[in-house]
């Protein structure tokens, strides 16, 4: 399988605005949001855009966007780029 390496660049805030949630009768419910990715974070995804291991999460189902390397080392340093 050929596996590429991705590092978070951006989240996309708009994803995560929405706070309110409703059950089945309308009445409004407490929602409690919990981050998905972080900025600077290296991901080894498979040929279909799907993290390899963990909770196999796609960058491309979420306000996330990412750059993609052939190598882990320039994986790191875009990593390093985007979070200082």
């Amino acid at each position: 399988m050929n596996y590429r390496y991705a590092v978070v660049t951006q989240i996309d805030a708009g994803d995560l605005a929405n706070t309110t949630a409703y059950d089945i009768t309308g009445k409004e419910q407490i929602c409690v949001l919990q981050q998905l990715f972080t900025v600077g974070e290296i991901m080894i995804l498979d040929n279909t855009g799907r993290e390899v291991a963990g909770r196999r999460r796609m960058p491309s189902k979420w306000g996330v966007y990412i750059a993609v390397y052939a190598s882990l080392e320039a994986a790191i340093t875009k990593a390093v780029e985007v979070t200082t």
